[in-house]
């Protein structure tokens, strides 16, 4: 690791807004996953990008996040849910 690279967490202050990319392999399923997850939140969800392959999809999901505990628990949330493959 280049030693001129700092080590530490960046600072965030909260509330702020958060995006999270919400990959699957069915669009239709990725929009339903998002709607459970974020359903009680004020959130805005657009398409993002789709495979080459047109495997996969990804949405782009922002909302405000009240602090690092609300942000880590709806990334744990989203990610584990049966129709995500992935959360960025």
């Amino acid at each position: 690791m280049d030693p001129e690279l700092p080590t530490r967490k960046p600072v965030i202050d909260y509330p702020c807004t958060w995006a999270y990319t919400v990959i699957g392999a069915d669009a239709a399923a990725v929009c339903a996953a998002i709607a459970d997850v974020f359903d009680r939140r004020d959130y805005a969800a657009a398409p993002s990008r789709t495979s080459r392959t047109g495997k996969y999809c990804s949405y782009t999901v922002e909302l405000t996040v009240v602090d690092e505990a609300d942000r880590d628990a709806l990334f744990v949330a989203i990610n584990t849910h049966e129709d995500v493959v992935m959360v960025i």
